[in-house]
């Protein structure tokens, strides 16, 4: 007698390129109009136009949260976090001896990394809240505190390891927020396949832990190889005797930061691509 296994329940994207296109050049036209101040509105337009895309069994996820709550949680951190912090890192150094400033960035980072954590179980909270599939509502349960005092804990070692204990760091909130979530009053699981969470994730992570020096190594090659080339064909005309312009020289500096940017992105994707695909593959959620 053979047990048959339960059905697969269908869960498909189909957005496409197309889909988004219009709307994200809408959406940064009129953030650079208002000084970024339509962010949130252009957030909330994405994310409704990405769930509406999201199928599960044919029926399509919704997105119901608002720029409104989106403005009013920036106009609660404003006060909270980003004007301490500028006064932290950008005026105090200014007004304060070295070793007085010093110490109260150090307060401030002691502070700041449980509340960047609490923030963003918040913030996961309210996306799941806000989410609904055939009526039915997500949600995310658990303690705030916990996740922001643990989430602390895993930071300090990835300070001290020099940034090689984020793949388990980032695995290890993966696991809390997930097993926390809830499909109306059904949990989720963040199972266990018998590998390392962090399976699959090391060789993206050294590639990407090396990503600056080898940015900018590579960017400075390819723009070095490029004027080169230009030189040499004659398109720019060295004048003898005279020294670089100091145009050129900024110019030169600022188009190396920008590709060398542009590389680190591209070597920290295959990291933050196998980070999601294995965390994606280890969630299933719990039928009671």
């Amino acid at each position: 007698m053979t047990v048959e296994a339960p059905a697969a329940q269908s869960f498909a994207h189909r957005g496409k390129f197309f889909n988004v296109l219009g709307l994200a050049l809408k959406n940064a036209g009129f953030t650079i109009l208002t000084l970024t101040l339509y962010r949130f509105w252009a957030r909330t337009s994405m994310r409704r136009r990405l769930w509406s895309r999201v199928e599960i069994m044919g029926d399509p996820l919704e997105y119901t949260g608002s720029a409104l709550e989106l403005f009013r949680g920036f106009l609660i951190s404003l006060p909270t976090f980003f004007l301490p912090a500028i006064f932290v890192f950008y005026i105090a150094p200014l007004l304060m001896d070295p070793v007085s400033a010093f110490w109260l960035a150090m307060g401030f980072y002691l502070v700041a990394v449980p509340l960047v954590a609490a923030a963003r179980y918040l913030m996961r909270r309210y996306q799941l809240s806000r989410t609904r599939w055939r009526g039915i509502r997500l949600g995310l349960a658990g303690s705030v505190g916990a996740f922001a005092w643990a989430s602390f804990g895993w930071t300090v070692l990835q300070t001290l390891s020099l940034g090689w204990y984020t793949p388990v760091s980032r695995m290890n909130r993966a696991k809390m927020m997930w097993e926390n979530a809830r499909f109306g009053d059904q949990p989720f699981e963040f199972i266990d396949d018998g590998y390392p969470a962090q399976r699959g994730l090391w060789w993206p992570f050294t590639l990407g832990w090396f990503a600056i020096p080898i940015s900018l190594i590579a960017a400075f090659v390819i723009l070095a190889l490029i004027f080169a080339s230009l030189f040499g064909s004659g398109v720019i005309a060295p004048v003898p005797g005279q020294s670089a312009d100091p145009m050129f020289n900024a110019a030169l500096g600022i188009g190396v930061f920008a590709l060398a940017l542009v590389i680190v992105l591209l070597l920290w994707a295959p990291y933050n691509a196998a980070a999601m695909n294995r965390i994606a593959s280890l969630i299933s959620p719990t039928v009671q």
